[in-house]
């Protein structure tokens, strides 16, 4: 399962070896060899590999931004399809948090899993357009 890192635990100007790499982010040294096969471009083709911080970085930022899949407003993220999906029916469920947020609430249209979303009062009259908003007392 993949999972995203924090690329500003490598310092820019520091060299690391796949071992440092692999104790500064707590995984194991094929991990960091499968970075390398993956795109991240080590300082040059000899051994012991050495990969610059500023390339670690870099490769992670990109990674985690690889990752990512943003929803639009009418979406919500399935978590047992991992895709943003559409609610069954076009109905949502809005339950507000305090005055400005609220979660929105549905049913996955594929595997009928609940969805769970934050989102903003102020979206409120867009979404009503897309979907049937239903809004719960507080």
């Amino acid at each position: 399962m993949a999972k995203r890192y924090n690329p500003n635990l490598a310092k820019i100007h520091y060299s690391y070896s796949v071992a440092e790499i692999a104790t500064l982010f707590g995984v194991f040294k094929g991990t960091v060899r499968a970075w390398l096969k993956d795109g991240l471009r080590p300082i040059d083709g000899l051994r012991p590999i050495c990969v610059q911080g500023q390339q670690l970085r870099d490769y992670l930022k990109t990674k985690n931004k690889r990752l990512k899949q943003p929803c639009e407003l009418h979406e919500l993220y399935c978590l047992k399809c991992r895709q943003p999906r559409t609610p069954y029916g076009d109905m949502v469920e809005f339950a507000p948090i305090n005055q400005t947020t609220g979660r929105l609430v549905a049913i996955c249209s594929v595997c009928e899993t609940l969805l769970n979303k934050i989102s903003s009062v102020n979206t409120l009259p867009e979404l009503r357009r897309k979907l049937e908003v239903t809004v719960r007392e507080a």
